[in-house]
């Protein structure tokens, strides 16, 4: 019975041969048994659902979310755009609702809808970047105020991220600056002198981030990493790791991400990379391409079950990266063409936001449908062939926690998909389900395409064709 592979031709550069290649809200995972075949087995199961976190019936939008672990009680923070346009600062109660207005964290107003802001913080307090490239902090003694650059720094800042309680600002023209721990005050004559310059190639300054107590500073066409020795043996800080440079870029400050022990990024080139001893590339043509053609590249990562995913939020399209298989995929909020929140790893949550309320959201994987409506689950698979294949019939193997309606149809090079073969199954694992006179595909390729909306657990184990009927068993 030879079985029909799903999803793991997905998003290489065959838009235009096999256009159809889908592998939507699903992970893969992989079966200890073995088929006929003595090959290992994989089953393709639900992303975790969307559920309201809380419920904030005030006016604004979020669009910055931070948990400092340790400090302030661990609460939840958050920024809000007001519909006065001011950036405001609030702080939750230990059940993360009842938020209270610390004030504003922007000294004018904020034009239009923004992408999401920077927070970091240390053990002495938070420190937010917004869109107008002002600094503001609130410090471990409640009291929230701006930051201002020396004297005669006219660069704007580019990012700011935490490393060793140091604050480290960079500046759009490779300088970063740092504040001693504990220290939250920029007007002092040691703050002046706290700096260092990424001097590899004259490019400006894009994103900073904190890898293993490493500062990895990226430019446009090149990265830099720094290390803190503590002032020993050296006269700064802060000294360049001599050897270390990557020689690729960065897209924007949002499109770098701490990720699976190193830190993945989208390059000035469109291509995904992953920090190794080169920058290793992680996307396909496909993808690079679909990056080319976004506005924006932005990344954020969860883990679920297990699995570290990588979350690159396109413009049109949201597409996850599996550390473990190496697979991309894509992932959609309920009804859309794709997934409409940004996420924020916490210690107990993956929290949700999506910049068009006040509400926050979280993963919650014993639940099997979206708050506002059923998970969008396809996937497709492609028989190629030479010559005409009789198909007798089609065998889909799942299983789910309760009822399911699956939706099987397909097509061939030259035509339209098919009428869906409504496939109903009962609670169960691994079962197994034909459909018969499946007419004959034909040269060079059928696309197989599977979808389910039901509000169950479920997993795709795998779809195959021509099955002998064995003791009996005809399926539907």
């Amino acid at each position: 019975m030879p079985s029909i592979p799903l999803g793991v031709q997905c998003y290489n550069d065959n838009a235009e041969l096999i256009p159809e290649i889908l592998f939507n809200n699903l992970i893969v995972e992989i079966i200890p048994e073995v088929n006929d075949q003595k090959n290992v087995n994989v089953l393709k199961r639900k992303r975790p659902s969307v559920e309201i976190h809380y419920d904030d019936t005030g006016t604004g939008v979020i669009v910055g979310l931070l948990r400092p672990i340790g400090v302030f009680d661990s609460n939840l923070f958050s920024i809000v755009q007001n519909d006065d346009d001011y950036l405001v600062l609030y702080r939750y109660d230990a059940n993360d609702s009842n938020p209270v207005n610390l004030g504003q964290v922007s000294s004018v107003k904020v034009s239009g809808k923004i992408s999401y802001i920077k927070m970091v913080y240390t053990q002495f307090g938070i420190c937010i970047l917004n869109n107008l490239n002002e600094l503001f902090v609130y410090t471990s003694t409640g009291m929230l105020q701006q930051l201002k650059m020396p004297d005669g720094v006219t660069s704007p800042i580019a990012d700011i991220c935490d490393l060793n309680n140091y604050l480290i600002i960079g500046l759009q023209s490779g300088t970063f600056y740092w504040l001693d721990p504990n220290t939250w005050d920029t007007t002092t004559t040691t703050f002046a002198t706290n700096f260092a310059t990424a001097e590899s190639l004259p490019d400006n300054l894009v994103s900073i981030q904190n890898i293993r107590s490493e500062l990895y500073i990226f430019g446009q066409v090149s990265t830099e990493v720094w290390q803190d020795t503590g002032g020993f043996n050296t006269d700064s800080t802060f000294t360049k790791a001599l050897g270390r440079d990557l020689m690729r870029g960065c897209k924007t400050r949002n499109s770098t991400c701490p990720y699976d022990n190193t830190v993945v990024w989208v390059g000035q080139d469109n291509i995904v990379y992953r920090a190794g001893n080169v920058p290793e590339r992680m996307s396909t043509p496909y993808i690079e391409q679909t990056i080319s053609n976004s506005s924006y590249a932005n990344l954020w990562s969860y883990i679920y079950r297990g699995h570290l995913i990588l979350v690159l939020d396109l413009e049109d399209i949201t597409f996850c990266y599996d550390a473990m298989t190496q697979l991309w995929s894509t992932m959609t909020s309920s009804g859309k063409d794709k997934f409409e929140f940004i996420g924020y790893q916490d210690l107990t949550y993956v929290l949700l936001y999506n910049l068009t309320t006040r509400n926050i959201y979280h993963f919650n994987s014993d639940v099997f449908e979206d708050y506002d409506g059923p998970i969008d689950v396809m996937i497709s698979g492609v028989l190629l062939t030479q010559v005409p294949i009789p198909i007798k019939n089609l065998t889909l193997t799942t299983s789910q926690s309760g009822p399911a309606t699956y939706l099987l149809s397909w097509r061939d090079s030259t035509g339209d998909y098919c009428e869906p073969r409504v496939i109903d199954t009962l609670q169960g694992n691994m079962t197994m389900k034909s459909v018969y006179f499946c007419g004959t595909t034909f040269a060079p390729y059928r696309i197989f395409k599977i979808e389910c909306t039901s509000d169950t657990s479920l997993n795709i184990v795998s779809l195959t064709f021509n099955n002998p009927i064995q003791n009996g068993y005809r399926g539907l």
